[in-house]
């Protein structure tokens, strides 16, 4: 999309206001999650491809954080998610590791190496994460503090003052990039707080 006149003048004038602020962060945000996808998607049939989306997915995500970083978290999102680990019935230890787990999926297949069948089985594993929470100018946004958080260590973050709400797991998508502001608009955002000479517009 073009960038209106008025954030340009802003943009000169050292002026950032919450709307750009927001524009930009979800369009940075939005570009992070295509490379993002581009990255898993070219990982096993063209690596090269997927090692610079990996690059350009972690320089916007850095450019998200800088935009983030000139105004303060509504709260902290604690998320209940997980992932599948996978055991071996070669591991020493397999019995135990299954036990009260859930298993999602499990098939065998013949190890050329010790020549016999081994089963494998993909267990559950429940994992919580912990994502400081934006609202800017009617957008959201979560930027990570720690993934795999412990109890204890959820503790010391709800002591600093501000509330630790629960949610689902999140989904998140990457978005076409013709309805985003510029990414050179984004890019000028950046620079600007990044010299340090300009005034937030609330």
């Amino acid at each position: 999309m073009r960038t209106p006149i008025e954030f340009k003048k802003n943009l000169d004038e050292g002026k950032i206001t919450l709307e750009m602020l927001g524009m930009a962060a979800y369009s940075v945000n939005k570009r992070a999650k295509n490379y993002r996808d581009a990255e898993q998607n070219y990982w096993r049939y063209k690596p090269k491809y997927s090692a610079i989306a990996r690059e350009r997915k972690e320089d916007f995500y850095r450019k998200k954080d800088t935009l983030l970083s000139i105004v303060d978290p509504v709260c902290f999102h604690l998320e209940n998610s997980g992932y599948t680990k996978r055991i071996y019935d070669t591991e020493p230890d397999w019995f135990e590791q299954l036990e009260n787990k859930t298993v999602v999926y499990s098939n065998e297949f013949f190890d050329e190496d010790l020549g016999d069948y081994c089963t494998f089985y993909d267990v559950w594993e429940e994992q919580k994460n912990l994502y400081r929470f934006y609202k800017i100018a009617g957008f959201s946004f979560h930027s990570p503090v720690k993934f795999g958080i412990s109890e204890e260590e959820i503790s010391t973050y709800m002591d600093d003052g501000m509330n630790v709400c629960e949610i689902d797991e999140i989904q998140s998508e990457g978005s076409v990039c013709t309805g985003l502001i510029s990414a050179q608009f984004a890019y000028k955002v950046v620079e600007l707080i990044n010299s340090g000479n300009y005034e937030l517009v609330e």
